[in-house]
């Protein structure tokens, strides 16, 4: 599946931080969204809601907010197209998952 490069952002960092929705571990929004630049946060949110759509993404209401995590099987999916991807190979290439 070709993924667009927000997407591509956003899955990285949930598996960076570790958010699998089979260990209980989730991301709010806002955490999610830290550090983005703020004339793309609609974009981000955007890409968000596909990934949850096309089944990457999971989500949960938690505290009255959206907490995201990914699935666990779509993890083997999700990093070797991340491991393509120059910015993001040097992760892959040291971090044993």
């Amino acid at each position: 599946m070709i993924l667009k490069d927000v997407e591509r952002r956003i899955l990285f960092r949930i598996i960076r931080h570790g958010r699998i929705c089979e260990s209980g571990r989730h991301i709010s929004l806002e955490d999610l969204l830290k550090g983005m630049r703020s004339h793309q946060i609609g974009e981000y949110k955007d890409a968000v809601e596909d990934l949850c759509q096309k089944g990457y993404l999971g989500k949960m209401k938690k505290q009255d907010r959206m907490d995201y995590c990914i699935y666990k099987d779509m993890m083997e999916e999700v990093i070797p197209i991340l491991q393509e991807d120059e910015k993001y190979a040097r992760f892959f290439a040291v971090k044993i998952l």
